[in-house]
C-alpha cells in the first residue's frame, strides 16, 4: 500500500514577492485609460490583454505581475479567457483590493418594474386559487429577451443544462413543480412495456386533469434504483389519471422503491418562489419570495463557457474574487492536451456560486501542480469542485493537485447524481480539511493513484439518492488510496443504506483509518475488492458498522471482473505500473475474485451495531486477516455545534483511539 506518510505537502509553484507591475480595473473605470491606481481600467478583459502583452515584451524582467479589481460589480457578456500565459519567472495574479469585494457576474438583469400582476384569465384558471392574486408576468419580448436555451433530457452520468435560470435577490428560484420537497413514490404501474417505449403509472388524485394544460411537464426520478436518475419529458394521460413517460427508463420503475417529482409546470407554483419560463410566448411568471419594489431579478442564459478561463497557462493565481451567476462554471482550468498541460495554479479564497453548472472546474486530464484553497463553493448545478489529474493509462507520474480547507454546501442542484462535491480522479490528489454538507449524493468522489483524503468534515450528504457513500470509490484492481481522519455523520437518504466510506465495485488498495463515522446507515461498505486495510476506525450509532461483500464473487460482477481483467493484463506490460505494484504480474494467478490481502483489526464499534467482515465474506481469499471489532457503551454520544464529540465514557476506548486528536484535526474549518 502507498505510504502517505512520504507525501510531500502540494502545492503550486512557490509565488514571488516581486510586483513588477500592477495593473487596477474598477466597475467606474475606463478602457482607454493607462490602468493606474487612480486610472483604472474598466474591465477585466482588458487588463487581462494589456497584461500577456507586457509579458511578452522586452520590458517584462520576471516577478508578479498583478491585476487589482476595486470593489463592486462587473457585469460579463462573455468570459475571461486567459490563454497561453507561459513567461519564464512570470506570474500572473488576479485578486481584489484589499477588503473590497469583487465580484464578476455573468446573469442579465430584468427591471422588476416590468412585472405586472397576471390578468389574462386563462392562466389564472390553470393556477391555484390561493395564487391568484399573488402570481406576476413579464413580456421577456419585450425587453429583447428571446434566447431561453432547452431543458435537456439525460440519464444519470450525463451532463445537462438548464438552458435558463432565475434569481431573486441572489437567490435561487425554482420552476414550478410537485411536490414542492422532495420526492413523491411512484403510483401504481399501469404499463411496463419496453419493448414498445412505454411506461405509465398513476399521478396523484386528480393531478393529471390539473396538469392536462401544460405544453412541457418534466419529470426527475430516481425510478428504479437510488443510484440511477433520469430527466426527461411526461405527459398526462386525463381521462386515466396517469403520467407518461416520453422514453422508457433504462432499468424501468420499480413499484417499491420508485421515486419523482415533475417540474415547470405553471399549474404548480403554489409557494412563494416558484416561477414558470412559456419560452413559445416569452413570458415569464412569479410568485416573488419577497415584495418586488427594489428587488434585483436576474436571469443566466448566454455564457456557458466559464467565467474565468485559464487554457495552457503557466503561475496563474485568483484570489479573493466572487464569481457568479453563470449558466457555465465559475472558473476552469485546462491545458492543450494530456502532454502540454496548465500548471502552477493557485485559486484561493474564491467565494462561488449561483452556477448552473459547476463551480472550480481542473480540467480533463491537462492540469497538473494546482490548489484549491480556502474556498466557498455553493448553489452550484453540478460538481462544486473537479479535479481529474492527466491521463494515467500509460504513466503515474503525480498530477500534485491540492484540494484544501474549502466550504462546498447545496451543490449539484441539477446534475444530482455521480456529480460530488468534490471530485478527485487521477494520480497524486490529495483532499484534506474541507467541510460539506447538504449534498444530493457524495461529498467526495475519488479514484486512481496515490490519492489522499484526510481531516474533511462531512455531514447531511446523499440526501436525495440512495446505495451511496459520502465518500464514494471502486472500479479498480489497482490503485492506491489514503482515507484517514475524517468525521463523517449525519447522513440520511432515501432509503436504507447510505454509506459512511463506500468502496464499491472492487475497489482496491484502500487504507482506511482513524475516521469516525457516526448517525449513518452503514460505516463502511466493501463491495469486493483486494488489497484493503481497515484498522482504528470508530463507528458509533451505525446499524451495520462494516461489511466486507463476496460481490466479486457473484454473476452479477463478471462484467465487472472482466473490465479489470483486461486492464491487469495491459498494466503488467508497463514498466511504471510494474515498479509501483508489483503483484500485477501475479495477480491473475490468484483469483482476485474472491478477497485478496484484506485486513480488518482495531476498529471500534458501539453496542447494537453489527459487523460482518469475517470468513464467510471473504472465502478462498489469501493471506486475510480478520479481526472482530471492539464492541464498546459509549453512554451519552453527541456531536456539538462546534464539531466535535461529546463522550461521557472515553475511558470506554481503553487508549485504543485517540478521539480527540481526531476531531481536533477536523474541527478547525472553513465554515464562512
Amino acid at each position: 500500500l502507498w505510504d502517505a506518510s512520504r507525501q510531500l505537502p502540494l502545492c503550486p509553484k512557490k509565488e514571488s514577492g516581486n510586483i513588477q507591475k500592477t495593473v487596477y480595473v474598477s466597475p467606474t473605470g475606463d478602457d482607454s485609460q493607462s490602468g493606474g491606481e487612480q486610472s483604472p481600467l474598466k474591465s477585466l478583459r482588458k487588463a487581462v490583454e494589456v497584461m500577456t502583452e507586457y509579458a511578452n515584451s522586452e520590458e517584462n524582467s520576471g516577478g508578479k505581475l498583478q491585476i487589482v479589481l476595486r470593489g463592486g460589480e462587473y457585469r460579463l457578456d462573455e468570459g475571461i479567457n486567459i490563454k497561453n500565459f507561459k513567461f519564464a519567472d512570470t506570474e500572473l495574479e488576479i485578486c481584489a483590493y484589499d477588503g473590497e469585494t469583487a465580484e464578476l457576474n455573468a446573469s442579465k438583469i430584468i427591471p422588476a418594474s416590468a412585472f405586472e400582476k397576471v390578468s389574462d384569465e386563462d392562466i389564472l384558471k390553470r393556477v391555484y386559487d390561493s395564487v391568484r392574486d399573488k402570481l406576476y408576468v413579464a413580456d421577456l419580448s419585450a425587453l429583447g429577451i428571446t434566447d431561453f436555451g432547452t431543458l435537456e433530457e439525460k440519464t444519470a452520468g450525463v451532463f445537462t443544462t438548464r438552458g435558463f435560470d432565475l434569481y431573486f435577490n441572489k437567490e435561487p428560484l425554482t420552476l414550478g413543480r410537485y411536490p414542492n420537497e422532495g420526492l413523491e413514490n411512484i403510483g401504481l404501474i399501469m404499463s411496463d412495456d419496453k419493448t414498445n417505449n412505454k411506461l405509465e403509472f398513476k399521478a396523484p388524485d386528480n393531478a393529471a386533469a390539473r396538469w392536462a394544460t401544460a405544453s412541457d411537464m418534466r419529470i426527475y426520478g430516481l425510478l428504479y434504483y437510488g443510484w440511477f436518475e433520469t430527466y426527461q419529458k411526461a405527459s398526462v394521460n386525463e381521462e386515466k389519471n396517469l403520467i407518461k413517460l416520453s422514453k422508457y427508463p433504462t432499468y424501468g420503475a420499480s413499484q417499491a422503491r420508485g421515486k419523482y417529482y415533475v417540474y415547470n409546470l405553471l399549474e404548480e407554483i403554489d409557494v412563494p418562489g416558484e416561477y414558470y419560463l412559456d419560452r413559445e410566448n416569452a413570458k415569464l411568471y412569479l410568485y416573488p419570495p419577497e415584495d418586488l419594489a427594489g428587488a434585483q431579478i436576474e436571469y443566466v442564459n448566454g455564457l456557458k463557457s466559464a467565467v474565468i478561463k485559464i487554457e495552457n497557462s503557466e503561475n496563474v493565481t485568483l484570489r479573493n474574487l466572487t464569481l457568479c451567476q453563470n449558466a457555465g462554471d465559475a472558473i476552469s482550468v485546462s491545458g492543450a492536451s494530456q502532454s502540454v498541460h496548465s500548471k502552477n495554479i493557485l485559486i484561493d479564497n474564491c467565494r462561488v456560486y449561483n452556477c448552473t453548472s459547476g463551480g472550480i472546474n481542473l480540467n480533463w486530464f491537462t492540469v497538473s501542480d494546482a490548489a484549491v484553497k480556502n474556498c466557498e463553493v455553493f448553489n452550484v448545478g453540478a460538481r462544486g469542485i473537479h479535479a481529474q489529474s492527466p491521463n494515467t493509462d500509460t504513466r503515474l507520474a503525480p498530477a500534485n493537485i491540492l484540494i484544501e480547507n474549502n466550504y462546498l454546501h447545496n451543490t449539484s442542484m441539477y446534475n444530482k447524481l455521480y456529480n460530488p462535491s468534490i471530485y478527485a480522479v487521477g494520480a497524486g490528489i490529495t483532499v484534506r480539511n474541507n467541510t460539506v454538507h447538504d449534498a444530493p449524493h457524495s461529498a467526495i468522489q475519488y479514484g486512481g493513484h496515490d490519492i489522499l483524503i484526510e481531516n474533511n468534515n462531512i455531514y447531511d450528504v446523499c440526501k436525495e439518492s440512495d446505495d451511496a457513500g459520502a465518500i464514494y470509490t471502486g472500479n479498480n484492481w489497482i490503485a492506491s488510496a489514503v482515507v484517514r481522519n475524517n468525521f463523517i455523520h449525519d447522513c440520511k437518504g432515501l432509503g436504507s443504506q447510505i454509506v459512511g466510506i463506500y468502496v464499491d465495485n472492487l475497489g482496491s488498495g484502500e487504507e482506511i483509518y482513524n475516521n469516525v463515522i457516526a448517525n449513518i446507515d452503514q460505516g463502511t461498505l466493501f463491495n469486493g475488492g483486494i488489497r484493503n486495510t481497515y484498522r482504528n476506525n470508530l463507528i458509533i450509532n451505525c446499524k451495520n458498522a462494516y461489511d466486507y461483500s463476496a460481490w466479486g464473487a457473484q454473476s452479477g460482477a463478471d462484467s465487472a471482473v472482466a473490465n479489470e481483467t483486461e486492464t491487469v493484463r495491459k498494466k503488467m506490460q508497463l514498466a511504471d505500473y510494474i515498479e509501483k505494484y508489483p503483484y500485477i504480474t501475479t495477480l491473475l494467478d490468484r483469483n482476485p475474485r474472491y478477497t485478496v490481502d484484506v485486513t480488518i483489526k482495531d476498529n471500534i464499534i458501539t453496542k447494537g451495531s453489527i459487523a460482518t467482515a469475517n470468513e464467510q465474506y471473504v472465502k478462498n481469499g489469501e493471506s486475510n486477516q480478520i479481526s472482530d471489532p471492539t464492541e464498546v457503551d459509549l453512554g451519552i454520544c453527541r456531536i456539538l455545534s462546534d464539531g466535535t464529540l461529546d463522550i461521557s465514557n472515553p475511558e470506554a476506548l481503553d487508549g485504543k483511539f485517540e478521539i480527540y486528536t481526531i476531531m481536533q484535526n477536523v474541527g478547525a474549518h472553513r465554515t464562512k
